[in-house]
């Protein structure tokens, strides 16, 4: 009897989870998102990192030094967004090297293009401020983009150097 009451059981926990459903996709709510459009809108992008460090490092209106690293990608938005930055933070009393040293906290500006067909063109900036293997602040911010002026945040594809020419000699 008991192995029967079992199995009935089992049997019908077993239906009650057939009559459970799935969760239901959702989407995000709707949010806002900048779109950059002019050489302004960097700057206002430099102006608004240069604020937040400011805020995140004590020290900064008394000279706190910092090496700001050139840009890996040399894009026109990353050479642009690195000198801008570099202003502004100097604007907020920032002591700025213009090579690393021992003592000064490097900081670094990550460009991420990502572009999706038939959509706009979307941009992550991230910003890290080390204190040697140690993060001591980061940001990140994300916009769109025009597609039609992607080229500024990608640059333009790299063509090899045919100046060069080798002899190949021997057997």
């Amino acid at each position: 009897m008991r192995p029967l009451i079992a199995t009935a059981a089992v049997l019908a926990l077993a239906g009650l989870g057939a009559c459970a459903q799935a969760p239901i996709p959702q989407t995000y709510p709707v949010s806002q998102q900048l779109r950059m459009q002019s050489a302004a809108h960097w700057d206002t992008l430099a102006q608004h990192v240069a604020q937040r460090l400011n805020q995140q490092l004590p020290g900064g209106d008394r000279g706190i030094a910092l090496y700001v690293a050139p840009p890996a990608q040399k894009t026109e938005f990353d050479v642009a967004l690195h000198e801008l930055l570099i202003t502004h933070l100097v604007q907020y009393g920032f002591s700025i090297s213009e090579s690393p040293y021992s003592g000064a906290l490097a900081v670094s500006l990550e460009t991420q293009v990502i572009t999706a067909p038939d959509a706009d063109t979307e941009i992550i900036v991230n910003t890290s401020v080390m204190d040697g293997q140690q993060f001591r602040a980061r940001l990140s911010d994300i916009f769109y983009v025009n597609s039609a002026n992607e080229i500024q945040y990608v640059g333009a594809p790299v063509r090899p150097d045919l100046s060069r020419r080798l002899e190949v000699v021997g057997s």
